[in-house]
């Protein structure tokens, strides 16, 4: 069912968005971060083949917005809850190895204050030790759906 405060967001932010009240839309908010914070950086490069990378805050925050609507236009859907990975993993316990592949990997800039400012924007889960696909198969059930690129 879709609360009181979820149908005034929707109504006061975006009024075309379809009201579902049976329908409960579990998302991948890493997956959307990743994407706009990557896609708003700027690089810059330089004679000595290095590179420096910019971007603004408040465009990842936009575009993430616009990512987020964009899913629930499409599955027309108006209740969301944003899964976001921990930092820390059980997975990493069992196995020491887990995902050292990206242990070097490059992170959108605004990291952390990015990632704080959009959990408290829009309703937003993270449990210690659990990734958001963890999450998102943990809180399913009927009436649920899983919006994720991950496998």
């Amino acid at each position: 069912m879709v609360t009181t405060n979820e149908k005034k967001w929707i109504e006061y932010n975006h009024p075309e968005i379809k009201h579902m009240d049976d329908r409960l839309l579990l998302i991948d908010a890493d997956i959307m971060y990743y994407r706009a914070g990557f896609a708003v950086e700027e690089a810059f490069d330089f004679s000595d083949n290095k590179r420096a990378h910019t971007a603004d805050g408040s465009d990842a925050v936009h575009l993430f917005h616009r990512l987020l609507i964009g899913v629930l236009k499409n599955l027309e859907c108006s209740r969301f809850i944003l899964c976001w990975s921990a930092s820390d993993n059980f997975r990493s316990d069992l196995d020491p190895n887990y995902k050292q592949n990206r242990k070097d990997a490059r992170r959108p800039l605004g990291g952390t204050p990015l990632k704080e400012a959009l959990k408290k924007k829009y309703p937003s889960i993270q449990v210690p030790n659990l990734e958001a696909d963890d999450l998102m198969g943990l809180n399913s059930g009927p009436g649920c759906i899983i919006v994720s690129d991950d496998k």
